[in-house]
């Protein structure tokens, strides 16, 4: 019947490809595996990393009562912030 060796021909084209997907994906895990990446970081990436790494050891140094403060106060809504002097202290730094 025709319907049934063109569902034939389909069901062993399937296999080959499998076959040879699984040769070819073991191919390019063993290429894969052979290489090595490397990662050159520049001067001021090592620079930032000291940083970082110079402020992570600083965290122990938290103010509690002030972070206390302001959650409690933004929980509550009573938090508020005068755009004028937010706006003033930023010009301020720029010039």
């Amino acid at each position: 019947m025709i319907v049934n060796n063109t569902l034939q021909a389909l069901a062993g084209a399937y296999t080959k490809t499998t076959a040879s997907s699984i040769k070819n994906t073991a191919q390019v895990a063993s290429i894969a595996s052979a290489q090595q990446d490397e990662i050159v970081l520049s001067k001021e990436a090592q620079d930032f990393s000291f940083t970082l790494q110079k402020l992570k050891s600083m965290s122990t140094y938290v103010r509690t009562d002030k972070i206390n403060y302001y959650e409690n106060q933004l929980a509550n809504g009573n938090y508020t912030v005068n755009a004028e002097d937010v706006a003033g202290k930023m010009l301020q730094m720029r010039y």
